[in-house]
């Protein structure tokens, strides 16, 4: 069977606001964006529904068996188990981030304002990929 691999990397986040032209304080939007990102850090990033891979938890490790007869434990402390099949591309880095910021206080107090127009999230690897998604704050 083929399995997606298990990477280890950096990834680069990148974050636009459009705005409708007027100065916008963003620190709040900023510390969302930076929790998204701390959340992330240092951590073996595990995609729970990923092809050909199957993850299970016992014992504060977690276990993913690959089709091809393949093992990896890890510490359960050392890694975050995404609820997505690729999650460790930098599309779905970027789409959980930019959901996670639009989903934040701060955002909701940009969007009440009528300032913010659009967010977009750009995620950047080391390996010169990066995926942008844009939404819309209306």
């Amino acid at each position: 069977g083929h399995r997606a691999r298990l990477l280890g990397g950096s990834f680069a986040v990148r974050v636009r606001l459009g705005t409708d032209g007027q100065v916008v304080d963003l620190s709040g939007l900023r510390e969302a964006v930076g929790e998204g990102c701390r959340r992330l850090h240092e951590c073996v990033l595990v995609p729970e529904q990923g092809r050909g891979v199957q993850v299970s938890r016992a014992a504060g490790q977690v276990m993913v068996a690959c089709e091809d007869g393949v093992r990896f434990e890890f510490p359960e402390r050392d890694c975050l188990v995404l609820p997505t099949a690729a999650g460790t591309s930098p599309e779905e880095l970027a789409a959980g981030l930019l959901e996670s910021a639009m989903s934040s206080g701060a955002m909701e107090e940009l969007r009440g304002s009528g300032r913010a127009r659009w967010m977009e999230v750009t995620v950047a690897d080391g390996m010169a990929m990066e995926a942008t998604i844009r939404k819309s704050c209306s």
